[in-house]
Formats: structure tokens, C-alpha cells, sequence
């Protein structure tokens, strides 16, 4: 193999040294700049990015904060149409109920006064049929015609004492 023999080493060597030169100079002037270049770019890229996401997360925070504000609101607002809405609801039912007591206690008075006079004419259709029976009573067994103002009088006491 030509490249192990010795005689032939200092042109190998002087030959590697020439090339690793022109590579040192070609790396060094042309492309390590580049990519240095493009690693600078990239860190501030990356930079940027870091930074517009921390201001973007900032502004979600504030955003999410706003919302829970506006939403803690929106729910005592609601509590408080809630409530209104039961106070109303409760103050029309309140009503509708003495309403409807004051009309039932008025049907009941009305219902009260004609018992009553029902009552009273009964009683005086009673003391009236009392007062022809026992004058046809006291005619057929007696044979004597009673007295009627005495005769009204006994009847009037006996209903009296019956209630």
C-alpha cells in the first residue's frame, strides 16, 4: 500500500498539512461564521419566542381573571334577580291568599246570614205549626177552643227552653 510507505510521508504530510490549511481557512472564514450566525438567530428567535409566550400567558391571566370577575358578577347579579323574583312571587301568593280568605270568609258570612234566616224562618214556620197543632190538639181532645194569645205564650216558653 502506497500510503504506509515511509518514503513517501513527507509528501503525505506536507500534502495533509496544505489541506487542513485551506479547510481551517474555508471553515474559519466561510462557514463557522454561518452557522454561528445561525445559531445567534436562532437563540434570538428562540428568545422572542420565550418572551412574546411569557406576555401571551400573561395576558391569558389577566384575561381568565377578567372572566371569573365578570362571571363572580353575573352570578350575584343573578342571585339578586333570584331573590327579587321569590320576593315577588311570595308577595303575589301573600296576596292571592287574603284574597282569597277575604273571599271565602265573605261566602261564609253570606252562607252564616242566610242560615240564619233560614233558621229563624223555620223556627217561626215551627212555632206556627206548634200553635195550629196543638189548638186542633187541644180542640179534639178538650173540645174547648184555647185562649191563643195563652196559647202563645206556653209555646214561646217551650221553644224557648228547647234552644
Amino acid at each position: 500500500m502506497p500510503q504506509l510507505d515511509l518514503t513517501t510521508f513527507p509528501s503525505q504530510l506536507f500534502w495533509l498539512a496544505v489541506t487542513f490549511y485551506i479547510l481551517y481557512r474555508l471553515m474559519s472564514g466561510k462557514v463557522l461564521p454561518r452557522i454561528s450566525d445561525v445559531l445567534e438567530e436562532r437563540s434570538d428567535r428562540i428568545t422572542n419566542d420565550l418572551e412574546q409566550a411569557e406576555t401571551l400567558k400573561k395576558q391569558a391571566e389577566d384575561m381568565i381573571q377578567a372572566y371569573e370577575a365578570e362571571l363572580a358578577q353575573a352570578r350575584s347579579r343573578a342571585q339578586a334577580t333570584i331573590g327579587e323574583v321569590r320576593q315577588e312571587v311570595s308577595d303575589y301568593a301573600q296576596r292571592r291568599q287574603q284574597e282569597e280568605s277575604a273571599r271565602w270568609a265573605e261566602n261564609i258570612a253570606e252562607a252564616e246570614e242566610r242560615i240564619a234566616k233560614a233558621k229563624t224562618a223555620a223556627q217561626a214556620e215551627l212555632r206556627d205549626m206548634v200553635m195550629d197543632v196543638s189548638h186542633d190538639l187541644t180542640v179534639k181532645l178538650t173540645g174547648l177552643v184555647p185562649n191563643r194569645t195563652a196559647m202563645s205564650q206556653a209555646v214561646d216558653s217551650a221553644l224557648r227552653e228547647q234552644g
